[in-house]
């Protein structure tokens, strides 16, 4: 699949400054779809406030990765 569209991810939630300059560049550059890795609610609701479409929490999809798949391999092996 090619992307018809600039897409960037930014992936620096150890620097809130980081990735709130590197979000207000890029959408001052014209990139149309910004994805931005965050590490707690306060930075998510900012950065989509000024222009991050997407916002991802790694740690926590993991984590209820992680957490499903025990789930399942109790139900599963008695």
């Amino acid at each position: 699949m090619r992307w018809q569209k600039p897409v960037v991810i930014i992936s620096m939630a150890d620097s809130f400054e980081a990735s709130v300059l590197a979000t207000t560049l890029c959408k001052d550059a014209g990139v149309e779809h910004i994805i931005v890795k965050c590490s707690n609610e306060m930075h998510r609701k900012i950065l989509l406030n000024i222009g991050a479409n997407e916002i991802v929490f790694p740690e926590s999809a993991i984590g209820k990765t992680a957490t499903i798949y025990c789930i399942d391999k109790e139900h599963n092996n008695p």
